[in-house]
């Protein structure tokens, strides 16, 4: 999903291909939101920069984030390693997570 003119579908699609990604399709909004398409597409979990798109994301019934800037005194990521971080709780992991962690067996996972 982008929020350019889908005149770059052809440019996008085209890397994704010289990449081998495993993209089948996609959105292209012409500035417009992203978040209405979440419903649309199933989408489980949404990442953007756009306040805006991860309410609208979350509104829209998926998981979503505000995505971060890399710190400037980070060390560069090995070619074709891709990092991700998650502040964990009860929006990602679900209440158990967070009820493990205030109080009612903090440091253990819950039993099943």
């Amino acid at each position: 999903m982008s929020q350019n003119s889908p005149d770059l579908s052809l440019r996008a699609f085209k890397s994704i291909d010289h990449y081998e990604l495993v993209v089948k399709t996609g959105s292209f909004t012409s500035g417009r939101s992203l978040a209405p398409f979440v419903p649309a597409w199933g989408i489980d979990l949404f990442l953007s920069n756009a306040d805006a798109d991860v309410k609208g994301a979350v509104d829209g019934g998926a998981a979503a984030a505000r995505l971060g800037l890399a710190p400037k005194d980070r060390a560069e990521t090995p070619q074709g390693e891709v990092r991700v971080a998650f502040d964990g709780d009860a929006v990602v992991f679900g209440p158990e997570s967070d009820a493990n962690l205030q109080g009612t067996g903090a440091g253990r996972l819950p039993s099943s």
